[in-house]
């Protein structure tokens, strides 16, 4: 984000050290240094990427990742929502640009990372709002494919709308999630949702409030939350907690044939998504539960080649793959 012109009309309100500066007429500076990845229509390393704009107001747009090798006429697609507490991050961020490249390169998919407005200037349901955009922009593009009016080239000629997933780990998992729920009622043809993939989701409750620390002692986490949530709400809002009573009924989730959990055994949020999980399974016949052992939050996008990094993805992918079309393999 461009930095933002002094004023005397304006104070500084809060400051996430190293993060972002909040200020009294609602502008932010943001002002972690994070590499970020250009896209690419060449092939780099098996994958080509491109960038589209879906809603210029809101500032919503998709980096689209295509495998090189495609051992299938047309490819699964996955919407990917990335993390970043609902405060940070977008897809050029080289840690989830790189997560989608090595994901469309394992499960032989195309990746669609969204790019989804951020808090403090836009609270949830803002983030989740804009999944539902992107979800409903893969439907246009599946029923253009369908009529031969002029899809997205990459999508138009390699995509199988028929094996959609919606994927995304930390606050998005939460993301497609909420877009699981709230889309689950629609008429959501020409395209299948297969399954989805929810990495470490940012699920929360006033309970772990406290445990709500990073390394460093400070409240960060905390205070994204408070910035990232309803003015007022707090973090047994459902918005954030699927199990409070007033959350819409986990029964949604029996239109989706599978559900994929992915959670770390040393994370905060490990003992509520467990719950979550035994919750979903008592509902939902398919649903998968990956474990990592002694792993932290998101650690698969900072420590890749770890072991446990390397299971995870190889798990994701195999979840993708089981939905792949023997008929459709090229000779």
């Amino acid at each position: 984000m461009e930095e933002k012109s002094s004023s005397s009309s304006r104070s500084l309100i809060f400051q996430a050290p190293g993060i972002f500066n909040l200020y009294s007429d609602g502008t932010v500076d943001r002002l972690l240094p994070v590499p970020t990845t250009p896209p690419s229509h060449l092939f780099v390393d098996g994958v080509a990427t491109k960038d589209l704009i879906l809603d210029a107001t809101k500032g919503v747009w998709v980096r689209i990742f295509l495998p090189q090798k495609r051992r299938e006429k047309r490819l699964p697609v996955v919407l990917y929502a990335h993390g970043g507490a609902f405060c940070t991050g977008d897809p050029s961020w080289a840690l989830f640009h790189d997560f989608c490249h090595r994901m469309a390169l394992k499960s032989e998919a195309i990746w669609v990372s969204l790019n989804y407005r951020l808090a403090p200037e836009h609270r949830l349901p803002a983030a989740y709002e804009d999944g539902c955009l992107a979800f409903r922009w893969l439907r246009s593009q599946a029923e253009m494919q369908a009529n031969g009016t002029g899809a997205e080239p990459w999508l138009d000629q390699f995509g199988d709308f028929s094996r959609l997933f919606l994927a995304g780990e930390s606050a998005g998992g939460a993301v497609v999630f909420n877009v699981a729920m709230r889309i689950s009622e629609e008429d959501r043809e020409p395209v299948n949702v297969c399954g989805l993939l929810l990495v470490h989701p940012a699920f929360h409750t006033e309970a772990k409030r406290e445990s709500m620390m990073d390394d460093d002692g400070s409240a960060r986490t905390r205070a994204f939350y408070s910035f990232a949530l309803p003015v007022g709400a707090d973090l047994d809002h459902p918005l954030v907690n699927p199990l409070v009573p007033q959350a819409p009924s986990l029964n949604r989730l029996l239109s989706y044939p599978l559900v994929v959990l992915a959670v770390a055994e040393v994370d905060f949020r490990y003992d509520l998504t467990m719950k979550f999980f035994e919750t979903v399974r008592a509902i939902c016949e398919n649903v998968h539960l990956i474990i990592s052992r002694d792993q932290v939050h998101a650690f698969h996008l900072l420590d890749t080649d770890c072991e446990e990094a390397l299971q995870l993805e190889q798990d994701l992918a195999a979840a993708v793959c089981a939905f792949r079309n023997i008929n459709d393999l090229q000779k």
